[in-house]
């Protein structure tokens, strides 16, 4: 349903591969989900990279004080397989 509104839209995908608040320096499996509508809405995706688990904290509703960054990383041309894809977002995303 992602994919068929994005399609109709003509947008970007903008994607959030962790599905969560981490810290900039952490790790964590990326959500698989992305690779499904990536490759059904066959558009440019444009991961961001944010450090809200520094300010913010995942398992924590208090935030502390600091800066937040938004990170707009290359966009991933549509075409890859789920491996390819996923590869290249996670090297986009922790690199």
């Amino acid at each position: 349903k992602t994919a068929e509104t994005i399609n109709k839209e003509t947008s970007p995908l903008i994607i959030f591969p962790q599905g969560t608040r981490i810290k900039n320096n952490e790790r964590i499996p990326l959500k698989k989900g992305v690779s499904r509508i990536y490759e059904k809405a066959n558009v440019p995706c444009i991961p961001v990279k944010l450090n809200t688990g520094d300010v913010w904290p995942r398992d924590s509703f208090l935030r502390f004080p600091g800066e937040i960054c938004i990170e707009f990383k290359k966009p991933i041309e549509p075409g890859l397989n789920m491996n390819e894809f996923m590869n290249k977002l996670e090297k986009e995303i922790y690199d």
